[in-house]
């Protein structure tokens, strides 16, 4: 196979030097097109897969990584076989034709950025992969309450335009960095945040496009169109939250499981493994409050919490909701010694009876 091109070569995905991966990220956040080879940009739909193409006859080692996170192989094949991090896949046979196709099997936006192809330390390819916007439309009645899920990380804006607008005036409602977050005077009476924006008295002023973007990626990850109407008996009974279930982005998300719930019912927050310490499960909204605590002798456990202590000593650190709810929606962490052990984010289905 021939060589890569020197441009390509010199903006490698992965660098040594710290001055070079900066300008790079640089220029990838200000949408610089970096001369690659491969399809250069894929839009996947959320929760579905997606392959990610290169074309390169790579005699030795081939890997595929993610740019942000250099050091995280996702998939690397060699002559006799290929091995792949959970959600990734490379078919051996596609490599050995000099096919070496990444596949995400359900792609959400953990997985979104720049993805880099290496034969033997040299960059050989490189996708972007992009997840298409989410675009909703819904009526609600006055009084009910709106929800939009939102990430629990990194940098994302709320804009808000009103019905009727003679032109669009994109008011910026609310921002959250790394999951604090701030809401213009207007809307702090208004809203509540667990890992959702949540509009709690809704009238006719409401009525009109809310966009959910990712104000470091410059992209707009949703946009919700929300009519209010005025209620009458013979209304249906109408699913009244607008839920957005946008994979929440995590920094390192791999290691982040989501769980969906149904209303009143117990559910279950799984973390396969073992803790020779002390086990303590919190919430990311609410740090100080342990919610159950474990060592080799026993488990304490918060009100509507459970775990099983011998199951904890059979390598099962298992959090169980008793009684879900909304103000349990969020992010949970179980942690060994103040080491992460396990995240989950716990949210509820969609209630549209």
């Amino acid at each position: 196979a021939p060589s890569p091109p020197a441009a390509l070569a010199s903006m490698s995905c992965v660098s040594a030097d710290m001055w070079t991966y900066t300008l790079l990220f640089g220029l990838q956040i200000l949408n610089f097109s970096l001369p690659v080879s491969g399809e250069g940009s894929v839009t996947a739909k959320l929760h579905h897969p997606v392959t990610l193409t290169c074309h390169w006859n790579c005699s030795g080692l081939l890997k595929w990584t993610q740019y942000h996170k250099p050091r995280y192989v996702v998939s690397q094949c060699d002559q006799s076989s290929c091995r792949s991090e959970e959600g990734f896949n490379i078919a051996h046979d596609q490599y050995l034709e000099g096919k070496p196709y990444l596949t995400i099997t359900a792609a959400d936006y953990s997985n979104t950025g720049l993805y880099c192809c290496h034969c033997e330390d040299k960059v050989i390819c490189q996708v972007d992969l992009n997840i298409e916007t989410q675009k909703r439309s819904h009526v609600v009645i006055p009084g009910e309450p709106v929800d939009v899920h939102l990430p629990l990380t990194d940098q994302v804006e709320v804009s808000f335009t009103a019905s009727g607008a003679t032109q669009p005036s994109n008011l910026e409602i609310c921002n959250m960095t790394r999951g604090r977050m701030e809401c213009k005077p207007d809307y702090r009476a208004t809203v509540s945040h667990l890992n959702i924006l949540q509009i709690k008295v809704v009238n006719a002023s409401h009525s009109g496009t809310y966009t959910v973007r990712d104000s470091m990626k410059k992209k707009t990850i949703a946009i919700v169109k929300v009519e209010v109407r005025g209620s009458t008996a013979a209304m249906m009974r109408l699913c009244t939250s607008l839920i957005l279930m946008l994979a929440l982005y995590q920094v390192d998300s791999s290691d982040t499981q989501k769980v969906f719930g149904n209303l009143h019912e117990t559910s279950s927050l799984p973390c396969p493994q073992s803790c020779s310490g002390l086990l303590t499960w919190t919430m990311f909204q609410r740090p100080d409050d342990v919610l159950v605590r474990c060592t080799r002798d026993s488990c304490w456990r918060a009100a509507g919490f459970s775990l099983n202590h011998d199951e904890f000593l059979r390598g099962d650190s298992t959090l169980t909701v008793l009684r879900a709810d909304y103000s349990l929606r969020g992010l949970y962490r179980a942690e060994c010694d103040s080491e992460t052990l396990c995240q989950v984010v716990f949210t509820l289905n969609p209630n549209c009876s």
